[in-house]
């Protein structure tokens, strides 16, 4: 073999300097294991060196069973089996680490596979994400079955709520898990241990190791935010919800689907949630509060230096979120169709329920796949949770090239200030002017 044959597929790589020294280095070890790879193969490899440095390093670590990942195309219905793991084996392991470590591997494996069918087309970006929040449930399943197994005290079913892009099936590369933990019984004395095992949960997703990590875990979503206890009781939960809560927080409920269910009464919960979230507001309330929320936000958070931010930045993906959340919380009450977790769908629903016109639910469903396409270029090259680029020309080739302008950086950098500037003029259209 020789690395220059393979040169042509360098064109499709978003980081071709990157990609030509892995797979000069690649080519080396085949040579020297007598590995051999077909042209088919390998123009996925050079894909997968040019976007993302994680899987790279992931593919030289599987050496030559990367064979077993390349040659099965991934399909969500086939429940993440895949060539040598098996879900069910982490439950084999004596020692919890281990399993972990399984987890991890197995983990790594499926998203690759992901990674793949993202990078070659074979599903867009909507099926990408929704298979992504599918393998994160998964996860999270099997951490909760190898506690239950390894700890005696885990003895109050968990229920977990899933929220932001975890709740509406739209998790990328890199994406945080936001969640919340409940427990049932409000007649139980809650086990004193039950705390301690969550952190430990906590600590096992997020723990760092040689096979990286499973997900960082977002939990200042729980009722009190991070003063709050770990675990709540439904009565409790409720409760706070039932409350006089700010709009923001109602805003943050729109997008909360259970993700583990050990409890039979967990349709109930979320019927009665829904009560207190999708309630009558007085003329005027919503549109301030949210306005308010949206500027507050793009003043700290969204207006970084030197740099174009896609998901708080005017006319980024929180223009897009806080439009449905306006309209949900303002018709969900008589439009149960509304109250979906998911962004796209959300829109949909409000065009079909004639809340907003044909042209917008496209400009806004067209401009939110824009961003979120851009979103996961970013996030794939190290899998961080990264929400900005640099607004100097020069530094964006290789995201121009994973959007699919080519080297035309110029009109990636036009397409996306037009798309942020019609989001822009669209909230301040449906929901209020931020000036």
């Amino acid at each position: 073999m020789k690395a220059e044959d393979y040169y042509q597929f360098l064109d499709h790589a978003w980081h071709q300097e990157t990609a030509r020294n892995s797979l000069d280095r690649w080519v080396d070890i085949c040579n020297q294991e007598k590995w051999e790879y077909s042209n088919e193969n390998m123009e996925i490899l050079v894909r997968v060196f040019g976007a993302s440095w994680y899987f790279t390093r992931f593919i030289f670590v599987y050496g030559n069973k990367i064979d077993a990942l390349l040659e099965v195309e991934f399909k969500l219905e086939d429940e993440f089996k895949i060539a040598g793991i098996q879900f069910e084996d982490i439950l084999k392991f004596d020692e919890i680490e281990q399993a972990i470590n399984q987890l991890r591997l197995f983990k790594n494996a499926i998203m690759f596979k992901i990674l793949i069918a993202y990078l070659m087309g074979t599903l867009n970006l909507e099926s990408i994400e929704l298979a992504l929040t599918r393998l994160s449930e998964k996860i999270l399943t099997a951490l909760i079955q190898v506690l239950e197994k390894k700890t005696s005290n885990l003895n109050v079913p968990i229920s977990i709520l899933g929220m932001g892009r975890m709740a509406g099936n739209e998790m990328t590369f890199g994406s945080d898990l936001d969640l919340i933990f409940l427990y049932e019984k409000n007649d139980h004395i809650l086990n004193p241990d039950l705390s301690s095992i969550i952190r430990l949960l906590l600590r096992l997703v997020a723990q760092p190791s040689s096979n990286g990590q499973l997900y960082e875990v977002d939990m200042r979503l729980r009722p009190h935010g991070n003063s709050g206890p770990l675990v709540s009781t439904y009565q409790t939960f409720l409760k706070y919800h039932a409350a006089d809560r700010e709009i923001w927080e109602r805003q943050m409920m729109t997008r909360c689907r259970p993700v583990l269910v050990q409890s039979s009464n967990i349709d109930m919960l979320m019927s009665e949630l829904n009560d207190y979230i999708y309630a009558e507001y007085a003329d005027g309330v919503l549109e301030e509060q949210i306005v308010t929320m949206r500027r507050r936000v793009e003043n700290v958070l969204g207006s970084v230096r030197n740099k174009h931010e896609i998901k708080r930045g005017a006319g980024g993906l929180m223009d897009i979120d806080f439009i449905t959340h306006f309209f949900q919380l303002r018709y969900g009450i008589k439009e149960k169709v509304l109250q979906t977790a998911s962004t796209r769908d959300a829109i949909r629903q409000l065009e079909n329920s004639r809340y907003i016109n044909n042209n917008d639910k496209k400009t806004l469903l067209d401009s939110y796949e824009f961003l979120k396409q851009a979103e996961t270029a970013l996030r794939l090259f190290d899998l961080k949770s990264v929400d900005s680029f640099p607004s100097d020309v020069n530094s964006n080739v290789s995201l121009a090239k994973a959007m699919g302008f080519g080297n035309n950086v110029d009109g990636f950098m036009d397409k996306y200030l037009e798309i942020t500037a019609e989001v822009r003029q669209l909230f301040i259209k449906l929901v209020g002017d931020l000036d």
